[in-house]
């Protein structure tokens, strides 16, 4: 969970170090086909292709569209805002999702629960910047971001049993790179040999990184292996000052440990108390 925590942050530094000239739904796609010729190219080797075989296309399809969506707000946000910033606003994700839990998936929410999902959202308002110079739009892409992926993992959360982690990342990528691609009228460029390779290696580190986790959580308990995911903060703040000579604010300080310490209260809570849900279909 560390190294992938790291490979992530190596991953968001790469998008935002890509030329701005760039449109987004081109490096998306270009990202996105470099992601499925490498899943491809694992199960070839492996010999596993009946594993990109998925059930529940329609879900699929909602799934992929949804990680659209959090792509094309995330990477606005790296152009918009330092890398720490955004990383630290994306992890109000888990709390979305327990807030999300009682009507979506019928799951009971307690009151210990709910005042973690506050506290994260208060954290929220504090890097936001209240100070009265208004609000920045910006600010809004990475949290507007986080929703679109903690719907996604809502989602996952209820997908049939017989999808294999490969299956669900390759067909989220064909879909994230034909529906990138409708974007092709809007004006396309030829990117440099810099911009390619940085996008390629984006691409390789991301799909490297995702399979990183999802080992994590097969080989420990999620409760065990979750607070790993906030070192990732630690990277994302030294390839920030290192990079980008980005150095965080006493607001984001502020606001960003509400939000871990809201992350950390609800898996500390999930430990010793599970969250009650009906049976689902599948837990991805």
């Amino acid at each position: 969970m560390i190294g992938g925590g790291l490979l992530i942050s190596v991953n968001n530094a790469v998008l935002k170090s890509i030329s701005t000239t760039i449109p987004l739904g081109e490096i998306i796609c270009l990202r996105a086909l470099v992601s499925v010729a490498l899943i491809v190219s694992v199960v070839l080797v492996r010999g596993q292709l009946n594993d990109l075989r998925v059930n529940q296309h329609r879900v699929h399809l909602i799934r992929g569209l949804l990680q659209v969506g959090s792509m094309f707000l995330f990477i606005s946000a790296l152009r918009a805002l330092p890398l720490v910033d955004v990383m630290t606003l994306v992890y109000i994700g888990p709390i979305i999702i327990t807030a999300m839990a009682p009507t979506v998936l019928g799951e009971r929410v307690g009151w210990h629960r709910w005042s973690a999902v506050i506290l994260g959202f208060i954290g929220v308002i504090v890097m936001l910047k209240p100070t009265g110079e208004g609000l920045q739009w910006a600010t809004m892409l990475p949290v507007a971001a986080a929703f679109f992926g903690a719907t996604r993992d809502v989602i996952t959360r209820r997908m049939s049993a017989g999808d294999t982690s490969s299956g669900i990342l390759f067909y989220t990528s064909c879909i994230v790179a034909l529906a990138s691609l409708t974007t092709l009228p809007f004006g396309w460029q030829v990117p440099s040999w810099q911009d390619t390779g940085l996008i390629g290696l984006a691409g390789v580190i991301v799909t490297t990184s995702l399979f990183l986790m999802i080992e994590a959580l097969r080989f420990a308990q999620a409760s065990t292996v979750s607070p790993f995911r906030y070192v990732s903060l630690i990277w994302a703040g030294l390839l920030g000052f290192l990079v980008f000579g980005e150095t965080p604010d006493n607001w984001t300080i502020a606001g960003g440990a509400l939000i871990v310490l809201a992350g950390l209260y609800l898996i500390h809570r999930e430990t010793r108390r599970p969250i009650r849900t009906p049976p689902p279909d599948h837990v991805a």
